[in-house]
C-alpha cells in the first residue's frame, strides 16, 4: 500500500514493526536500520519491514518536490574506520523529512518516541537519496539512523564517524511498542526547514 498526498506533501506506506529484531543479530550492523524494505538485505535487522521498495520511496518523494542530498559516497561507510579519510565525517544532506510510524488504536510517533537516543543529538531524517549506490549493498534502507550512503533517507544528527567510534547508540523504547509483527502505518512528510 502506498497512498501520496500531493497537498500536505506526505507519503504513507504500510509495514510491520519487529521490536525484537532491532539490534538483535550480533554478526549484523547494530543501532542502524530503522525501516527497511522488506526484500532488502537489512530486512531482517530493522525495527520495521515495509511493504514498498526504498526505490518506489524515494521516486515518489522527488515527485513531490524532495531534493536528495546524494552527497555521501561508499567511502563513508567502507572507510569509517581510516581516520584520514574525511568521508565518515560527513552529515547526510537534502530535504528534511519528517518520519511517524502508527498502528491501530495507537497515535503517530516520532523516532524520539521509539527510540533511547543514549548520546543525545537527536533525529534530523534527510532525503539523502544515493540512487546510484543502492546496487552496491542492496540493503533496501529506507530510514536510517545515522548518515548512512545505504540509505534513501538518513539521520544527518549522526555521522558514519560517530557509528565507527561508538558515539551514536539507539535502544528500544520497549513499552510503547506493539508485539512483533503488528501491522504499522509510516508516514513520509516534507517539511519546511523554518521549524
Amino acid at each position: 500500500m502506498l497512498q501520496i498526498n500531493n497537498a500536505q506533501k506526505t507519503v504513507l506506506f504500510s509495514g510491520k514493526m519487529f521490536p525484537s529484531r532491532f539490534n538483535a543479530f550480533t554478526s549484523w550492523t547494530k543501532n542502524h536500520h530503522f525501516i527497511v524494505y522488506k526484500h532488502g538485505r537489512a530486512a531482517h535487522n530493522a525495527l520495521v519491514k515495509s511493504d514498498v521498495s526504498d526505490l518506489d520511496i524515494l521516486d515518489t518523494l522527488e515527485a513531490l518536490g524532495a531534493k536528495a542530498g546524494n552527497n555521501l559516497s561508499v567511502q563513508s561507510w567502507e572507510k569509517r574506520a581510516d581516520k584520514t579519510n574525511p568521508e565518515p565525517d560527513k552529515h547526510v544532506e537534502g530535504t528534511l523529512i519528517e518520519v511517524l510510524i502508527s498502528w491501530e488504536h495507537h497515535c503517530p510517533l516520532q523516532a524520539a518516541d521509539i527510540f533511547h537516543d543514549k548520546f543525545g543529538k537527536g533525529f534530523e531524517f534527510r532525503l539523502g537519496g544515493h540512487r546510484d549506490l543502492m546496487n552496491v549493498w542492496k540493503s533496501g534502507c529506507i530510514v536510517c539512523l545515522q548518515s548512512c550512503p545505504g540509505g534513501r533517507i538518513s539521520n544527518a544528527a549522526y555521522t558514519m564517524r560517530d557509528y565507527q567510534n561508538g558515539l551514536s547508540q539507539f535502544d528500544l523504547k520497549k513499552s510503547v511498542l506493539p508485539k512483533d509483527g503488528t501491522s504499522v502505518l509510516i508516514t513520509l512528510k516534507l517539511c519546511d526547514e523554518l521549524r
